[in-house]
């Protein structure tokens, strides 16, 4: 295995100090040798080797030939290659390499740290998807882009990133943590985004150190080594000083500064209890809909002879979608709508099949049924009809429509989320293009094409791979990490809240997919929709915190908005 990831004695980046220990502890002996990262050079490693009463620490070098050599010695396509051959060829070592210092369990290579590389492994999905790269092969040499991209993805998430802050706000953040030697954090300078600077204290002062961006995109302070992302400058900088005035040590954490904003509550809604959703819509109108209450819950499976297809509604990810009418063995017709597979898509049956199991467990007003499967010469999903079409469509052509009124499909949507949650369901793609109305005061959330039963004692649904995603309704850490959980869909809610105020309304729109990662790292939010009320633009701040802790759930989102509208109608 070439990859030194892959192999039990490779530690990843960790200092001199840092091996000493882990070779110390495991019995240091002539021959015990571990492999790992330099921390001030992004592509060399160093080989540490047990000899005599001490350690010595071999540097291997990444030559321009993309090889890896100790000095003058032979060269190796990989350093792991190096390894095996001194293991049988002492060479120019003081002794051979005889016994693997393995890592301890539990323990994973470090990439920087703090941050290990299966952390990465995702983020890396994420860049190359970002980059419109399938394969990291096809970089080449010209890997500078993925590095500045993953560097970017990472960054976002650590401790010591406090984002788009003023010079006097950061000396205020580092005062109010203490100023201690060493102490220090990066910002993202206001006035020239996408340059950066760091904050650090020493002897009860702060020093500011701009890292300016070359030609290429590299990182440095002045007259200081260049680096392809601020991970790479933050990790030198922990291990030396090299022109700052005390090498980093202790993040001031962002997490201080970023506490949690009480819910909105409208004036005279504080100290009342959670209000009841009958009392806010005409629950007697909505509970005469046909689709209100599951007309087919008694069907253990539907006769085909029985289903009339009619027109095509619209085109869906796998076929098209068609209006039909199903007779009923009382003779009572009720119109559903027709999800027929492509007959060249033979090979998403399974995932379709899976969408279908999913959905024949659902049973809740506020969320679009799956009533069965039908097979013919093509696969057909029955679904319930919610005929006036996708929420965004709708409201781009009735502008009659009242904030009010919008508020009240919003919150059978929150009421619908809170039953996926209270069944451990994940949506994955809550948007306005997937809520459906089926009159105007009543609407139904759909497709499921996306979602994801998660697992007893699994609370959040982590994807394989990145895709064709949309990513301006997804949370930080779904873009990052691929990971999906209520809270992301709250994130998602938040957004739709937001297209459903603005009449279907395009988010972020005219910006791309990298451009929204960068408004977002700024903690840049969507504008506050003309007429929304500024206790429902606080609700939609809420959805966005960046850490998804910091979100209300679902139950509180219903409760807020039903205080909200209460209000409203008093």
């Amino acid at each position: 295995m070439d990859d030194p990831v892959q192999q039990p004695y490779f530690y990843g980046r960790i200092s001199r100090e840092e091996a000493e220990g882990y070779l110390q502890r495991g019995g240091r002996e002539n021959g015990k040798f571990l492999l790992r990262k330099r921390p001030t050079e992004s592509q060399s490693f160093a080989l540490s080797l047990c000899h005599g009463r001490g350690v010595i620490h071999y540097h291997i070098q990444h030559h321009s030939d993309g090889k890896y050599g100790i000095e003058d010695g032979p060269r190796f396509s990989s350093p792991t290659e190096l390894i095996d051959y001194h293991r049988a060829n002492q060479g120019g070592l003081l002794t051979n390499l005889t016994k693997p210092c393995n890592r301890p369990p539990g323990v994973e290579p470090k990439v920087f740290t703090n941050v290990n590389y299966s952390e990465v492994a995702a983020v890396q999905e994420a860049a190359l998807s970002q980059l419109g790269i399938q394969d990291r092969r096809s970089l080449g040499k010209n890997h500078i882009p993925f590095e500045k991209m993953l560097g970017m993805l990472l960054h976002a998430k650590q401790s010591w990133f406090h984002g788009v802050i003023s010079r006097e706000e950061a000396e205020s953040r580092l005062k109010k943590s203490g100023c201690k030697n060493g102490m220090f954090l990066v910002r993202e300078r206001e006035k020239a985004q996408g340059t950066y600077a760091i904050g650090l204290c020493h002897e009860n002062m702060v020093y500011h150190y701009l890292l300016s961006a070359d030609s290429s995109g590299r990182l440095s302070i002045p007259s200081g080594p260049k680096f392809l992302n601020l991970m790479e400058c933050v990790e030198y900088y922990l291990n030396r000083s090299d022109g700052l005035v005390c090498k980093l040590l202790k993040p001031s954490p962002i997490t201080q500064f970023n506490k949690k904003a009480p819910l909105p509550v409208p004036p005279g809604a504080a100290g009342e209890s959670a209000p009841r959703t009958e009392t806010i819509y005409d629950t007697v109108a909505i509970k005469k809909s046909p689709v209100y209450l599951n007309a087919f819950k008694d069907i253990k499976a539907l006769d085909s002879n029985r289903l009339a297809l009619q027109n095509k509604l619209g085109q869906g990810n796998f076929g098209s979608v068609l209006k039909g009418v199903y007779t009923l063995s009382n003779g009572k017709k009720i119109e559903v709508a027709v999800k027929q597979l492509k007959t060249d898509a033979a090979a998403q049956k399974t995932e379709i099949e899976h969408e279908a199991r999913i959905m024949l467990k659902l049973d809740h007003p506020y969320i679009v049924r799956m009533i069965g499967m039908i097979h013919q010469a093509t696969m057909m999903l029955v679904m319930e009809l919610a005929i006036n079409g996708p929420l965004h469509k709708f409201l781009r052509k009735h502008k009659e429509v009242t904030i009010r009124q919008i508020l009240v499909m919003m919150l059978q949507v929150s009421e619908g989320m809170e039953y996926l949650d209270s069944k451990h369901f994940v949506h994955r793609d809550l948007a306005a293009r997937n809520v459906l109305v089926v009159d105007v005061n009543f609407v139904k959330i759909s497709d499921f094409g996306m979602s994801r039963a998660m697992g007893v004692g699994n609370d959040y649904y982590k994807a394989e791979a990145a895709g064709r995603w949309p990513l301006k309704w997804y949370a930080p850490e779904c873009i990052y990490y691929y990971k999906f959980t209520t809270k992301s869909d709250v994130w998602s809610y938040g957004i739709t809240l937001w297209e459903a105020l603005t009449y279907g309304g395009k988010p972020y729109d005219g910006l791309q997919g990298q451009q929204v990662i960068q408004y977002l790292e700024q903690e840049d939010r969507l504008t506050c929709p003309l007429h929304c009320p500024e206790s429902v633009y606080s609700l939609m701040r809420a959805c966005w915190e960046f850490e998804p802790v910091k979100r209300p759930d679902f139950s509180l989102v219903k409760e807020a908005l039903s205080d909200i509208i209460l209000h409203f109608m008093q």
